[in-house]
Parts: structure tokens; C-alpha cells; sequence
């Protein structure tokens, strides 16, 4: 079993070289889809999961002239608070939340029905929860209250010391 968390640990830091998460329409839709599917990552950004295509793919979407639902570059001024929300998220979270399921303190989930769901889920009602914590989506971590949010993160030793 360890194999398997060397393994989606080696993963997953191949992964933060890639821009995540991308529209919810992208052809780069694993980018999403990989860390969404195991506890261990799954809220890694405020905007996983990622919201359903609407348009069931990037053609689709490109067709309906919906350029922001496919390619990452339209908004240009959120790849930097998505890459260090992400960053500080690792250090404060993922990388004690790692160490917490490799010494078994805490269980790790998997989910392949995430990973293998396409840009619609099978789900009558869109997934909103991020697996494994009990925290849902919220875009406005980044979007409206990103310093808030990055400081909530950095603190998290603080209040975990008051506990």
C-alpha cells in the first residue's frame, strides 16, 4: 500500500508544475480531476471540485463562444492567487496531512468515480463537497477574500497550539 502513496505523492508534485484548477470545460481536465479524487488534495483550492461543463466539452464550449469555461489564459490575473493559495496550502496543510496518513494517524480516501466522471458527473446534483473533510467549494476564498483566506491558512499552527 505505501507504493501507492509514493506513488500519488510523486504525482501530485508533478502536478504543481501545471497551472490547477483549469476552467471547468479545459482539454486538460485531469488537472482537476486527480488531486478532487483523494482526500489528500481534494482541498488544495477553494475551487474544487471544479464546477460541471455545462456545455458537456471544450468544443462545445468554444462553439458557444464561452472562451473562460476552456482556456486558463482569459483570466490571466487569477493564475497568481490560485498558484499561492495552492502553495501555502502544501506547506500549512497538505504536507502535515501527508505525514498524519503515511504514519496512519489519518485515512486516506480514494475516489476512482471522481477521477473517471468526464466534465459531467453522474450525480443528479453537482458535487460540491471536497472529499474526505467535510468543506465544500468556495470560490470566493480566492475571488473576493484571497488575504483573509491565505492568512486563515498561514494560522493554522497558531490555533492548532490554542487547541
Amino acid at each position: 500500500m505505501k507504493q501507492g502513496y509514493l506513488f500519488s505523492l510523486l504525482f501530485l508534485l508533478h502536478l504543481q508544475q501545471v497551472f490547477a484548477p483549469v476552467p471547468r470545460c479545459s482539454p486538460l481536465i485531469i488537472i482537476n480531476k486527480v488531486p478532487e479524487s483523494m482526500s489528500l488534495t481534494s482541498d488544495m483550492n477553494p475551487y474544487f471540485p471544479v464546477a460541471e461543463c455545462e456545455y458537456g466539452g471544450p468544443m462545445q464550449a468554444i462553439l458557444a463562444g464561452d472562451f473562460n469555461s476552456v482556456f486558463i489564459l482569459d483570466e490571466p490575473g487569477k493564475i497568481p492567487l490560485h498558484n499561492l493559495y495552492e502553495l501555502v496550502w502544501i506547506v500549512k496543510k497538505g504536507w502535515p496531512r501527508l505525514q498524519r496518513i503515511l504514519a496512519g494517524e489519518e485515512e486516506f480516501k480514494f475516489s476512482p468515480e471522481i477521477l473517471l466522471e468526464g466534465y459531467r458527473g453522474d450525480q443528479k446534483t453537482p458535487r460540491l463537497q471536497q472529499l474526505g473533510h467535510g468543506t465544500s467549494r468556495d470560490k470566493t476564498k480566492i475571488d473576493q477574500t484571497f488575504s483573509q483566506s491565505v492568512q486563515e491558512l498561514l494560522d493554522l499552527e497558531r490555533r492548532r497550539r490554542r487547541k
